[in-house]
């Protein structure tokens, strides 16, 4: 009889252990891929940091002397193209190593932006994101709601913006459009960082212990990217001016 007790009671021990062991994943990545965004964002304000205290390459990027200030926004696309490529094919160094790249070179062309803004509005507005971010995020890991439709509105949002600023920016030019463009920002960013922390949950679940650390990369990547854009618009919103 206590071999036929065992017996029943091996498949439910076993379903515990693959459900301690896929929480124990779950946890990893999602802890890990914030650990990595805090990195990330420590690199990118010591980049910012330093570019704004040398004279000299803080005016050649703000004059764009030599292309220099679009040939850095050119290098950031390609290295976040190459960042996610290498992290799918679950290349663990290439991928750490292009992540610290992209952080850095995006410290320096914010440098610019920095520059406008007094020192203590762009440490309040900093704090407000975090705030604002941290909620967000953990509504996104913890709601039973499916983000999914959020996520796909968000999106298409995304790219209504970008083609709304590029057509402000170069045609319009309406300080009153570039306002209502950061206030519709900041909901959008706003949905994607609680989309994407749900996804990062999600891709948690067909991770094993062989690509934990690449997929929090990619996670912390789409974490840093809310942030550092959620970041911006409300500095745009809210910020003082030198």
């Amino acid at each position: 009889m206590n071999e036929n007790f065992n017996q029943n009671y091996e498949p439910i021990n076993q379903q515990k252990q693959m459900y301690g062991s896929r929480a124990r994943i779950e946890e990893n990545v999602l802890a890990q891929s914030f650990i990595f965004m805090t990195i990330a964002l420590i690199i990118t304000a010591i980049a910012s940091y330093m570019t704004l205290t040398s004279d000299n390459l803080l005016y050649a990027i703000e004059t764009n002397s030599g292309g220099l200030f679009y040939g850095l926004l050119i290098s950031e696309f390609v290295v976040v193209i190459v960042a996610t490529r290498a992290m799918s094919h679950n290349r663990l160094l290439s991928s750490a190593i292009l992540f610290v790249l992209y952080s850095g070179i995006n410290g320096v062309t914010l440098s610019v932006i920095f520059d406008i803004y007094q020192l203590g509005s762009v440490f309040s507005i900093f704090i407000m994101s975090a705030v604002i971010f941290a909620i967000t995020a953990v509504f996104g890991i913890v709601t039973k709601k499916d983000l999914s439709t959020v996520g796909n509105i968000c999106f298409m949002g995304l790219i209504a913006i970008i083609v709304l600023s590029v057509a402000n920016m170069f045609f319009i030019k309406s300080n009153g459009m570039d306002l209502v463009i950061s206030a519709v920002g900041v909901f959008i960013f706003v949905g994607l960082a609680a989309y994407d922390s749900q996804k990062i949950k999600k891709m948690s679940a067909v991770s094993n212990s062989d690509n934990i650390t690449t997929m929090a990369l990619f996670g912390a990547l789409m974490l840093y990217l809310d942030f550092i854009n959620l970041f911006l618009r409300l500095l745009r919103l809210f910020g003082k001016r030198n």
